[in-house]
């Protein structure tokens, strides 16, 4: 069916992922489920994401990319869910890459530009088939309020994150930098001798 896995890792250390992940164990059984997806040849992609000062992501993408999981990103806190201290989602927090070529479906029907976007709804699936949805004006409308925040070149480079549709970058943790091609293009030019 195309089945394909994301998972998100924040340390090597079950103690630090333990911690923010505010489960005991929840490090134990990620590396288990990762184990075994990999095992079941179930596409998997892993994203370190940064949320404290210090915490380990580069070890933690190693340990992902150590396990088998070929696709390791790296993304910063975003405000949704408890990382939103109460705040209402905007438009901002999004990476940009929302209603490009993919799109999220939620567990009754209503489909969203992307995981993060729930607060942009786009139509329900149970009522409007997807294609309907997808070519629908409500997708136009939510795709152009996107590309107004965050501008048209997102699409080419998603820094700090790392998305496969992102071409031109390499997989990238947070504490590593940014995967902004012009701007590391412009570090080269710099920094090449005269």
């Amino acid at each position: 069916f195309g089945v394909k896995l994301a998972t998100s890792y924040y340390s090597d250390s079950a103690e630090e992922h333990d911690a923010v992940t505010q489960l005991r164990g929840a490090h134990k059984k990620t590396r288990a489920n990762v184990q075994k997806a990999l095992a079941l040849g179930i596409p998997l992609r892993g994203g370190v994401v940064a949320v404290r000062d210090g915490q380990r992501v580069q070890e933690a993408a190693q340990d992902l990319t150590t396990l088998g999981v070929g696709t390791v990103g790296g993304d910063r806190t975003r405000a949704f869910g408890r990382a939103s201290q109460g705040a209402a989602p905007t438009i901002a927090d999004l990476c940009g890459h929302c209603a490009h070529e993919k799109c999220a479906i939620g567990p009754t029907g209503d489909v969203w530009p992307c995981v993060l976007g729930r607060f942009l709804t786009l139509g329900n699936v149970l009522e409007t088939p997807i294609s309907d949805i997808w070519g629908g004006a409500q997708v136009t409308d939510v795709a152009a309020e996107i590309t107004a925040v965050h501008g048209d070149g997102v699409q080419s480079c998603t820094p700090p994150q790392f998305l496969p549709m992102c071409g031109p970058c390499g997989p990238c943790v947070p504490s590593v930098g940014h995967c902004d091609p012009r701007e590391a293009e412009s570090a080269a030019t710099i920094a090449a001798p005269a």
